[in-house]
């Protein structure tokens, strides 16, 4: 499940976790590739998806692939200001 690979759900279709990299930025030992080429600071991104349930199947995605493919939205739509508020709150609380 996505609790095991410490994914925390927000609402009832988006999750956030703690990036390795932000942990080795915070330690002091470098970040990825968006510190490197582009002077982001890994210490303030997050992993974060507001549709755990995608199926686009992207070359470089973490989801195993097995989720259906679907033409139309079948959950509820939760609030994307609460979306983002409450994955800034999950996240903060990771790092503390």
């Amino acid at each position: 499940t996505m609790e095991r690979q410490n994914w925390q759900v927000i609402g009832s279709h988006s999750a956030t976790k703690l990036c390795r990299w932000t942990k080795s930025m915070l330690q002091g030992k470098g970040g990825c590739y968006k510190h490197t080429f582009y002077g982001i600071a890994s210490h303030q991104c997050m992993e974060h998806t507001p549709n755990v349930s995608c199926a686009n199947k992207c070359i470089f995605c973490w989801r195993n692939h097995i989720n259906p493919v679907a033409l139309d939205w079948k959950f509820d739509t939760d609030d994307p200001e609460e979306i983002l508020e409450e994955s800034l709150r999950k996240h903060y609380a990771t790092i503390e």
